[in-house]
């Protein structure tokens, strides 16, 4: 009788079921692939109740195709702008998540927060964020005999800085050393407070005092100390950072997350700085990064948000801490991450409580924002090749911006 009743319990007992879920992360470098099975492995180990399918590499796009045709993975990481996604219901909202299983928000930086929200609501948990910061070559700097950059250097002081590294080495008439690399607008429009259009207010900006006097400094750095485009084109490299790494260009504008890869460097020495402050004295830091999220048309809500809360709650972000090589969201991780070298990158401590902004593609809200800007990269880079000239250049740009922006809302400012 005794067994009897001990059969009869153990046939009572549930049995446990394992929930699959499937995590897509577009991340494809062999280090990042790695952290992120890190972190997978001891979320299981951690929640035996729940297996992680793994879906890594590809492209971000991958997951518009996959929510479009009703087959998306439970949980995913990307880079891309939210707001698209969240204008057509393809995301959970996550507030009531939080609250359910007791996230505490005030663990995250603000700015943190607010680049994971839209419209007030919650749509994911950053991962991950891109500061953008100024690297420069230390031994090209004391061999011109110029000083390191200050936190508190100007727009005049970093092009001072770039003329000055830029020169003809080798004496056969040609430049072939260069001060910096204009890959971006977007390092001297936004923290000059510059957005080059405004959809809420149907108005293009173009000639606003912020974006005029940005693309006049960009414009007078590129003649001064860049490379062409076509020089550019024949660099290559990974992120286009090769100028940069093999020596050819002294300052280089890129998210801190890059000092993994210049680690690499051996034939010189290396820093970073802050961006350089803009003319009105108002230096805003531009700020973008990873996010994790749900589809809204998951079948496993809840074992998907134990997933995000623990990636990127204090377990998954010890793991990421501990490999040194980012920005991170949560307060406590952060502050334990941000170890040389490179010798300033206690630096980034300060933005923290910085003002910020941004980047041109985050928190935009309108999907037809690019097109307009599209129209701006077009005319600068026919500036840029001197097919046109600087005024009569932005006088087209801002007629072309306007046009586009009538046909696709009917009006504007």
């Amino acid at each position: 009788m005794l067994l009897l009743g001990l059969f009869g319990c153990a046939r009572e007992k549930p049995v446990e079921k394992e929930t699959i879920i499937r995590f897509f992360n577009p991340q494809g470098l062999s280090e990042e692939i790695a952290i992120m099975k890190e972190i997978v492995n001891k979320f299981e180990e951690d929640n035996p109740d729940i297996k992680v399918k793994i879906d890594s590499g590809g492209t971000p796009d991958k997951i518009l195709v996959e929510i479009a045709g009703g087959s998306p993975p439970d949980v995913f990481l990307t880079w891309m702008e939210k707001a698209p996604l969240a204008e057509k219901n393809a995301l959970m909202v996550l507030d009531d998540y939080v609250k359910k299983y007791n996230v505490n928000l005030s663990d995250y930086f603000p700015w943190a927060l607010d680049f994971s929200k839209y419209k007030g609501k919650l749509y994911c948990l950053p991962v991950n964020m891109h500061i953008s910061v100024v690297f420069y070559n230390k031994d090209m700097l004391k061999k011109a005999g110029i000083p390191y950059p200050e936190a508190s250097w100007t727009w005049e002081d970093f092009h001072k800085i770039a003329k000055g590294l830029t020169m003809d080495t080798d004496n056969d008439g040609r430049r072939d050393q260069f001060g910096v690399q204009l890959a971006s607008l977007n390092p001297w429009l936004l923290p000059n407070h510059g957005h080059i259009v405004d959809m809420e207010n149907k108005k293009v900006n173009v000639k606003s005092k912020e974006v005029i006097e940005s693309l006049k400094f960009a414009y007078r750095l590129y003649q001064d100390a860049c490379p062409t485009l076509s020089q550019m084109k024949t660099f290559g490299g990974v992120g286009e950072v090769d100028p940069f790494m093999s020596g050819k260009v002294g300052m280089l504008v890129q998210t801190a997350a890059y000092a993994s890869i210049f680690s690499q460097i051996k034939n010189f020495n290396w820093d970073i700085a802050p961006l350089p402050v803009p003319p009105g004295g108002r230096r805003v830091n531009v700020i973008s990064g990873d996010w994790l999220a749900i589809p809204a048309g998951t079948k496993h809500p809840d074992e998907a948000f134990r997933f995000v809360k623990y990636y990127c709650g204090k377990e998954g972000m010890k793991i990421l801490s501990e490999h040194k090589r980012l920005v991170l969201p949560f307060k406590e991780a952060a502050l334990g991450s941000l170890v040389p070298p490179p010798e300033n990158i206690t630096y980034l401590s300060n933005i923290f409580n910085e003002p910020y902004t941004f980047d041109l593609f985050h928190g935009q809200g309108d999907t037809r924002w690019s097109q307009v800007v599209d129209v701006s990269y077009r005319w600068w880079e026919l500036i840029l090749l001197g097919n046109v000239g600087f005024d009569e250049g932005i006088n087209k740009m801002e007629e072309e911006m306007n046009r586009k922006l009538k046909q696709i809302l009917g009006s504007v400012e």
